[in-house]
């Protein structure tokens, strides 16, 4: 049977149309676009800025970005599939919508695959275990007096045993203050310029109290990307 014209209208983004959600996207949601680029990409400690959709079509974006290598900057392109294709082009708001959420959410394996995040994870455990294991201060020197070989390697750097654990509760609790002040700072930032649900807001602040600015830099970068558009866009408005 024949197609509805109509329905075979529908079935392609025009270019007066792809232009004026490009404009839109570039304009007032730069910190998706970011990072949809950075969806795109294997980074490679690269710096990545002015990030711009180029076209959209059913198919997916067209997106431009400038990498730098210290000094050296360059523009690159690289194409964003939507899967599956878009059905129709009144879908394609409620599927930027989606990416939007999907971009701005921490991956978990960051965890893991971030060396310092892993020496965070690892020394803050053990600040923890220190703190709480042997019951507090005088069981942790009572624990590291009865292990002499460490005790005396201990005693040589930090003069004494009780220096040393106190230094260990007192980082630990230090550790945790920071952290949750960075994780709060963050999930006020997700749910009130980035719009993040809850549970992108939740599992940002899990993960920043776990091992802090590793994971945090991150949702800052996508912050920064905002503010600087955002100041753009306010200041060509008021001319």
């Amino acid at each position: 049977s024949k197609s509805d014209p109509s329905t075979m209208s529908e079935e392609v983004i025009s270019d007066e149309t792809s232009k004026r959600m490009c404009t839109h996207m570039n304009m007032d949601h730069t910190a998706s676009v970011h990072g949809m680029v950075l969806s795109c990409i294997k980074r490679k400690g690269e710096s990545i800025s002015d990030a711009k959709m180029v076209s959209i079509s059913m198919q997916g974006c067209q997106l431009k970005y400038v990498a730098c290598h210290g000094n050296v900057c360059e523009m690159n392109t690289v194409f964003m599939k939507f899967n599956p294709p878009l059905k129709s082009v009144s879908e394609s708001r409620s599927r930027l919508i989606a990416i939007h959420h999907q971009v701005l959410t921490p991956k978990l394996y960051w965890l893991l695959t971030d060396p310092l995040s892993v020496c965070l994870i690892i020394i803050t455990g053990l600040l923890g275990f220190g703190t709480y294991a042997f019951g507090g201060h005088e069981g942790l020197v009572d624990a590291l007096k009865g292990a002499h070989r460490l005790n005396e390697t201990l005693v040589s750097i930090w003069g004494s045993t009780e220096m040393f654990a106190s230094q260990v509760i007192f980082f630990w609790y230090f550790a945790v203050i920071v952290h949750i002040m960075e994780a709060l700072y963050v999930a006020y930032h997700s749910i009130r310029t980035m719009k993040l649900k809850l549970p992108s807001t939740l599992l940002w602040f899990y993960m920043i109290s776990l091992v802090g600015f590793p994971v945090a830099k991150r949702f800052l970068e996508f912050l920064k990307v905002h503010t600087e558009a955002a100041a753009i866009s306010g200041g060509k408005k008021k001319h």
